[in-house]
């Protein structure tokens, strides 16, 4: 097996190791991508917590501005965790190209990472539940429908 062809086959295989420890890199990457566009949005605060239409729950507009904020608390949270996860995501993948690379700096590096998309995932979680406090409880009712599959 010529060096090039060891090379090529090693990147691939590192690649696999880290879409498959890291199912959310795809997923982060495009919406890091998606980050800029969202931010010309105007109706901010109609799209917030995946596919929720927080505009189909008849919000005040009382609610409408607080939700906006909190939307865009959340894209502040995003701006400063995701580019790290892809930074390391990315130190992971150099890392683990190198044949003599250092396994408790791999170990580490993936410990990074996971940590960083576990508080991704709390702040989420934190921003979503306080997004449901401002609600009505018919509003509350109403988003549970549309959450239900």
């Amino acid at each position: 097996m010529t060096i090039s062809v060891f090379k090529n086959t090693l990147t691939a295989i590192i690649i696999g190791i880290v879409l498959i420890n890291c199912p959310v890199f795809a997923q982060d990457m495009q919406q890091v991508q998606n980050v800029s566009a969202s931010q010309s949005y105007n109706n901010s605060f109609s799209k917030g917590y995946g596919s929720i239409d927080w505009l189909n729950l008849d919000l005040s507009e009382d609610q409408k501005k607080q939700i906006t904020t909190l939307n865009e608390d959340w894209k502040r949270v995003q701006q400063l965790i995701r580019p790290k996860i892809i930074r390391d995501q990315q130190k992971l993948k150099n890392v683990m190209s190198n044949p003599n690379a250092d396994e408790n700096e791999i170990r580490k590096l993936q410990g990074d990472i996971m940590l960083r998309q576990k508080q991704l995932r709390f702040e989420a979680t934190e921003n979503f539940l306080s997004k449901r406090r401002i609600l009505s409880n018919q509003q509350r009712e109403k988003l549970h429908k549309m959450m239900s599959p």
